[in-house]
């Protein structure tokens, strides 16, 4: 008789079941087993996200149909449940279950583009360190990932260059010629690390923009800053 499944159990609040905690170190393994092959830490802790999501929802990591149907379930985007798709079945891979991958496809769209003088009246309008991260991907267009490794020994503040030493995906290394004003503003944030920004997780980064954004869209009553 085939060994069967478990599935996981409701427990009280607070509490984790035999099935979670098993199901947490699993993810783990996993995601150790992502850094170990040379994925990017971002990278990294997006498919982490997404399998936690998953189990959070009522999936179970080792059934892969609890999978499906709760992909299935979710509303949202077709692009963003490929991405869970995407997540799932590398791990499944990993872990050697079979598991046949429903059809969800990113559908291409053209980009919102605000203006120039709505960018930076959002800038103006947020704390430092997200106006210096906001203005440098404005003038360079380098990814968020990017930006958000630097060193301060990236930075030639004689020059005004930035030097771009980790690319992402698969991209090369680059120099930009950047305005004496975001020089002047990287000038003013404390040098506490190695890193420009520091050490906090980008995704908390990005959580304060969506609620800085909404602050800021709510007080200027206009609703472009919402897709920004």
């Amino acid at each position: 008789m085939a060994k069967q499944i478990p599935r996981q159990e409701k427990a009280g609040a607070g509490a984790t079941t035999p099935l979670a905690a098993e199901t947490q170190g699993k993810i783990i393994e996993h995601l150790w087993w992502l850094k170990k092959n040379g994925y990017k830490e971002l990278t990294i802790e997006l498919r982490g996200r997404l399998l936690e999501t998953l189990v959070k929802r009522g999936a179970n990591l080792l059934d892969p149909e609890t999978v499906k149907g709760t992909i299935a379930k979710m509303n949202c985007k077709e692009g963003t449940k490929a991405q869970y798709v995407i997540a799932y079945g590398i791990f499944a891979w990993n872990r050697g279950i079979v598991w046949s991958a429903p059809r969800y496809k990113q559908i291409d769209k053209l980009p919102f583009i605000p203006t120039e003088a709505e960018i930076d009246q959002l800038i103006a309008a947020c704390q430092l360190k997200t106006a210096v991260l906001l203005q440098m991907l404005k003038e360079t267009a380098m990814r968020i990932g990017e930006a958000w490794q630097l060193k301060w020994t990236d930075i030639d503040f004689e020059r005004n260059v930035i030097r771009l030493n980790l690319p992402e995906k698969g991209s090369k290394a680059r120099i930009f010629n950047v305005s004496s004003k975001l020089t002047g503003m990287l000038n003013r944030l404390p040098k506490k690390s190695e890193k420009i920004f520091g050490y906090l997780k980008l995704e908390y980064k990005k959580a304060n923009f969506r609620t800085t954004r909404k602050r800021i869209a709510t007080r200027l009553q206009n609703p472009i800053f919402w897709r920004m």
